[in-house]
């Protein structure tokens, strides 16, 4: 409310508020801090906002303060400046206080009541600034909202209907998108050591966690790795077969992000250990696979699927020479092709074009976990990127990483379930099958029984035999010169193998070998030696040791003790929301329990803080690391300049005396183009840029740079 006043035809808007909230003149406050918010208090219920408008000090203590009105001055924007409103009128409404020495107190010397503008009605009044701000609450919330990737937008939405309507929230959603900004604002320039803290805050809730960061010698990142409890447990299980493939466009800095990915028990793409580098060259390639093989447990993978990048395959030569690297058929197929002079036949071309339909049966002796090529990489990338972008901070790729990471693992959790409390769906007359179903899981037995229900269509003809082998030939029943497999049977190890391979590239037993041992070898279930383990339900049942002996475990109890504590919480406010009497009795309960934990931390008993999340840890204290310098990783194509270099650019051109080409006169060194050019300025008085006499003119795309003011030519 206010009262309106007149004096000399200008109007005075002053406040009717309570008296008790009304400054007067010789109030004395304890602090600086009291007066300000005795005098915000005030306008608050009076409805305007509150500026600091000047200061005295003395001795480096402020001994005389001034609040005034946030319309009090006029506006002084001139010139080419963002347009805003003008929002100041000149308004005199002031307090001033003043410290006086012998009382140590500050004291109201000056106080101006009424204001030379309307006052705002009560229910704008949630509108002003002094009314608004991101809370707490809020700010946790949208937190935790925007590592999911909710826009500011929406969660001003969520808040609206949290809160029971937007007037409710306590600030606009302009306040969010501030918030936010302040956010980013706050962390630039700590990115590298926040990244460390955040590598140490993990390892403080995983024992288990490895990591890694590499700096040159101004201290900026590098390189680094990382790999926590899961993807070294992992590794241990499904680490025979890998596929390492790198991308781009998932930071702030351009690093290029290498994730190394396996196949697990479900046939389901697996994170086993990631990496940032800062180039593509062999030996950021090498860093990489000797950190790799220093966290993971066990010996070096069987097989490494790659693209055909020259420096990753040096590296694993060096590194790895023990594994089987897939993609070292191109370069013997180069080899080859061109020791023989035939680099030119079409139809070799066209053969290597479709090498993916023929390939693997070069290299179907290697198992390969039934992977062709780095696709399930490529997925994976795609997989990710649904959670992160090219203007993530190394800290905010990291929480949106453990994201995705965080869907992919639950989505295995999803099929270890389904594994332990269901029951394939099948009708076999076969032992074997039902022996399988409780062996394998569900993905591996139904490859597992697509073979097994095809036993009954192949017949056995012997075709060789000796002391040592017997070999056999299947060919399909009821089909005219059928395609004959060679059955090759040792009779020391007794053990089967199919000439088609799909045992020891996939792994699991092939429809002829199935065949040949239910009814030529007449056995009922299937010998162990057929059982790869990678593909049974319990894999995972083993306990996993790193090369110092120290079991890897997956500490996850007071990640679970968090998680029963909210969703217990959550229950009894859904309950008890309806009653008043309940809630209070809720609230003092719970601060009944903060209080005693608040006096168990100054007795000095040990609380763990692992558990608070990272984005709400205060900004590092020690400074280690640089931020990284922006990489430029192949393909980036030529750097497109902003408009101040290309400026600079030109007016160094002009001062070399080295000008463009003008299509219009056909002269070099010139500082103009064929639109202004002096010799063509006019034909009978008409532009030539409006004659359309020019238009067809292909030259005129020759231009260094665009009217856009982007270089077309990058």
């Amino acid at each position: 409310m206010e009262s309106q006043q007149s004096l000399d035809d200008i109007a005075i808007y002053c406040p009717q508020v309570k008296a008790d909230l009304i400054p007067m003149k010789n109030q004395e406050f304890h602090t600086l801090e009291d007066a300000e918010t005795f005098y915000k208090s005030y306008a608050k219920e009076s409805g305007f906002d509150v500026k600091r408008h000047s200061n005295k000090k003395k001795d480096g203590v402020i001994v005389r303060k001034e609040y005034a009105c946030s319309k009090e001055g006029t506006s002084k924007v001139t010139g080419k400046k963002r347009k805003r409103n003008q929002t100041r009128q000149n308004c005199k409404a002031k307090i001033v206080v003043v410290k006086r020495a012998p009382i140590g107190k500050y004291v109201v010397t000056i106080f101006v009541e009424g204001h030379n503008h309307p006052l705002t009605t009560p229910r704008r009044k949630l509108l002003t600034k002094i009314h608004r701000g991101v809370s707490s609450v809020h700010k946790s919330l949208s937190k935790q909202l925007t590592a999911v990737n909710v826009p500011p937008c929406k969660q001003f939405d969520f808040l609206g209907v949290n809160s029971g309507g937007l007037e409710n929230i306590g600030c606009l959603q302009q306040d969010i998108y501030n918030y936010r900004r302040d956010c980013r604002k706050e962390v630039k320039g700590h990115d590298g050591d926040m990244l460390h803290e955040y590598f140490l805050h993990e390892k403080e809730k995983d024992p288990s966690f490895n990591f890694k960061i590499e700096a040159d010698n101004e201290n900026r990142i590098t390189h680094i790795f990382w790999a926590d409890a899961i993807s070294r447990r992992s590794y241990k299980f499904y680490g025979d077969v890998v596929i390492f493939d790198t991308t781009y466009n998932t930071n702030a800095y351009s690093l290029i992000f290498a994730p190394l990915v396996g196949v697990n028990n479900h046939g389901q793409t697996i994170i086993l250990a990631c990496a940032f580098l800062s180039n593509e060259r062999t030996d950021s390639f090498t860093w990489f696979f000797k950190e790799f093989l220093k966290a993971m447990p066990g010996d070096a993978p069987r097989m490494i699927i790659t693209d055909q990048d020259p420096a990753m395959t040096k590296a694993i030569s060096e590194v790895l020479p023990q594994t089987f690297h897939r993609d070292e058929f191109d370069d013997r197929w180069t080899t080859i092709v061109e020791s023989s002079g035939l680099s030119d036949n079409g139809w070799l071309k066209t053969m290597y074009d479709i090498r993916s339909t023929w390939v693997p049966a070069y290299v179907n002796h290697m198992f390969s976990a039934g992977m062709s090529s780095s696709q399930r990489a490529e997925s994976g990338h795609a997989f990710y990127k649904r959670f992160i972008s090219k203007e993530n901070t190394l800290i905010d790729f990291m929480i949106q990483f453990s994201r995705a990471v965080t869907r992919q693992r639950h989505m295995e959790l999803i099929e270890d379930h389904v594994d332990i409390n269901e029951k394939p769906n099948f009708d076999s007359q076969f032992e074997m099958a039902d022996q399988m179903a409780r062996v394998y899981t569900h993905e591996c037995f139904k490859e597992f029984y697509a073979q097994l229900s095809q036993c009954c269509n192949y017949r056995f003809e012997l075709s060789h035999e000796n002391d040592t082998y017997m070999v056999y030939t299947a060919l399909r029943k009821k089909m005219e010169n059928p395609k004959g497999r060679v059955i090759t049977y040792a009779k020391d190890s007794d053990f089967v193998s199919c000439s088609c391979k799909k045992f020891e590239m996939a792994g699991i037993p092939c429809r002829h070998i199935l065949t040949f041992l239910i009814f030529i070898r007449l056995v009922d279930t299937l010998p162990d030696q057929y059982i790869l383990k990678r593909w049974t339900k319990s894999i995972k049942d083993e306990t996993v040791l790193d090369d110092a002996g120290v079991e890897i475990t997956d500490n996850r109890d007071l990640l679970a003790r968090r998680s029963r504590l909210c969703q217990y919480a959550v229950e009894v406010i859904d309950k008890i929301i309806g009653s008043e009497e309940a809630s209070a009795l809720f609230l003092d309960s719970l601060k009944d329990v903060l209080d005693k934990h608040n006096h168990k931390m100054a007795d000095g008993e040990d609380v763990n803080f692992a558990l608070v999340p990272f984005e709400q840890k205060c900004l590092p204290s020690q400074h280690i690391y640089n931020e990284p310098v922006q990489v430029r990783a192949k393909g980036c194509g030529k750097r497109l300049k902003a408009g101040k270099e290309k400026g600079r650019l030109k007016a160094a051109k002009k001062a070399n005396g080295k000008g463009r080409f003008c299509h219009g006169c056909k002269k070099h060194d010139q500082q103009h183009d064929k639109r202004n050019c002096p010799e063509l300025k006019n034909i009978n008085g008409i532009p030539i840029a409006q004659t359309g006499e020019f238009a067809s003119d292909p030259s005129t795309d020759d231009e260094e740079y665009s009217s856009t003011g982007v270089d077309e030519s990058a």
